[in-house]
């Protein structure tokens, strides 16, 4: 079976200490991954949960003060629930959820690639019936361009 896009849901709340919001994860062998990202360091992190179930970190960037972390859940309960997560210090967060339907229910993704700062260039390599998942966090006003191969 190959992978597919499910469904995407962002939040981008005010100032403070926490953020939740709904998303509906549909179709079989979902997983649903969670992007957070804070412009500076907002001390503890409480894990994200969905449906009251606590995601899995598999990435994490930090470049000068922002922060950017990436979960996953793998199998999460289908229809709509809430997506929350919490830290210590007050910031403003910029949250995305994004479910995919037939994806591997033991190793759903290879190794995440990053990049801090520098060249700002990266090589991905993708599997067959695979999907690739992207989260970029940019400031200032440098455009971003995409290619394949």
């Amino acid at each position: 079976m190959a992978v597919t896009f499910d469904a995407v849901a962002t939040s981008a709340p005010a100032l403070g200490t926490s953020d939740s919001f709904s998303h509906t994860c549909t179709g079989t062998d979902r997983v649903l991954y969670y992007s957070a990202h804070w412009n500076n360091d907002p001390g503890t992190i409480t894990a994200p949960t969905y449906a009251a179930v606590t995601m899995t970190e598999i990435a994490s960037v930090s470049a000068g003060s922002a922060l950017h972390k990436v979960y996953r859940l793998v199998n999460p309960t289908s229809g709509a629930n809430t997506l929350a997560i919490s830290w210590v210090t007050s910031r403003n967060i910029v949250s995305i959820a994004i479910s995919v339907a037939g994806a591997h229910q033991t190793t759903p993704e290879g190794t995440p690639v990053t990049e801090e700062s520098g060249d700002e260039s990266i090589s991905v390599v993708s599997t067959s019936n695979g999907l690739l998942v992207d989260f970029i966090n940019q400031g200032g006003t440098t455009d971003l361009a995409a290619s394949a191969p």
